[in-house]
């Protein structure tokens, strides 16, 4: 489908051993605690955080209770490959936002994207790029400093 490999959802005490991926990953933790492994160190996540994590960057979770999360996972082929149009989830190092004062818009934009992609159907395509364009939008104008283009660059191809 698109520019998105998979959306899954789910409560879990799962560790994840150190990985990587061709996708690029958005992991939007709503509850819970665990701590995330990268090349960067260790980062102890306890409220609602949003993690973006590029393609090929390893990268390990382990809990420290149940969390609840989505996963949204990206094909690096549907974006541009030029680095100023590349935005917050393409950066060279994952980035982490804490989102508590969103969290209850960003849950909902969550469960719907994940609703549509499970939907797979050719008209759900469209409706998850939206819905994934709204997501960027809302972190754009929350957090537009972690931005490096200003948010000028987002830009999704079906």
């Amino acid at each position: 489908m698109g520019c998105i490999s998979n959306v899954s959802h789910g409560k879990t005490s799962a560790r994840l051993p150190n990985h990587s991926h061709r996708e690029h990953e958005i992991i939007y933790i709503h509850r819970g605690s665990l701590q995330l492994e990268t090349a960067q160190g260790l980062l102890d996540i306890d409220r609602p955080t949003l993690i973006s994590i590029g393609n090929l960057e390893k990268h390990a979770l382990r809990s420290k209770q149940d969390y609840e999360r989505f996963v949204v996972t990206l094909k690096p082929e549907h974006f541009p490959p030029d680095e100023e149009q590349l935005s917050l989830f393409f950066l060279p190092q994952f980035q982490v936002l804490d989102v508590s004062d969103d969290a209850q818009n960003l849950y909902c934009l969550f469960s719907m994207l994940q609703e549509e992609f499970v939907a797979q159907g050719q008209q759900s395509e469209g409706g998850c790029i939206l819905l994934l364009q709204t997501i960027l939008l809302r972190l754009l104008r929350g957090y537009p400093e972690c931005f490096p283009t200003g948010g000028s660059g987002i830009t999704l191809t079906v």
